[in-house]
């Protein structure tokens, strides 16, 4: 049952779930990402943009480190 475990955790992290790992910028590594929820659907519909205060990063895409992980290299 390996795949519907996947499918239901990224069902459940689509949907609004809290996420996995703890959010980083993929420019320059920083912790200060924060999402800026643009148009319509409250990040449902159309995905969110995320804003780094470190290095000025906007974009849709954010890297998520998980459990174990420190760092990530840019």
């Amino acid at each position: 049952m390996g795949i519907f475990d996947n499918l239901r955790d990224t069902l459940k992290h689509v949907k609004g779930g809290s996420p996995r790992g703890i959010q980083v910028c993929p420019k320059c590594g920083s912790r200060e990402i924060r999402a800026r929820i643009t148009g319509g659907g409250g990040g449902w519909i159309f995905p969110a943009s995320y804003e780094c205060d470190a290095c000025g990063y906007e974009g849709k895409i954010v890297l998520e480190l998980e459990e174990g992980e420190d760092s990530v290299s840019p």
